[in-house]
């Protein structure tokens, strides 16, 4: 399983990227992954209907499995609990993703 955690937003709208594979979590953490997969929170499912705070984060959270991937996204005015634990393994390994042009602009 590959975990990945895109983080955008923020005053800077920095956009940070960090990725880990099940080989490299302990069970616990593994545990933790497979909980937030297993049926989205209610907080996730109402994501739409909230508005980001100013200044918010944005978070995609990618997950590859055999079975496939599954895609969640939310923010920090929705974030699920069980969220918050996996921001804080992650956010040691964020590193900033590269920018391009036609990332934020319309035209390209």
């Amino acid at each position: 399983m590959r975990v990945t955690l895109t983080q955008t937003g923020g005053w800077a709208n920095v956009s940070m990227r960090a990725s880990l594979d099940s080989e490299t979590l302990t069970p616990s953490e593994s545990r933790l992954v497979h909980e937030l997969l297993q049926a989205p929170p209610v907080g996730l499912l109402r994501s739409a209907a909230r508005a980001p705070l100013a200044d918010g984060m944005q978070y995609v959270l990618e997950v590859d499995t055999n079975a496939g991937t599954r895609v969640l996204r939310f923010n920090d005015a929705d974030k699920p609990v069980g969220v918050q634990k996996l921001l804080e393994l992650m956010r040691p390994l964020f590193r900033p993703v590269p920018y391009t042009r036609s990332d934020h602009h319309p035209l390209g």
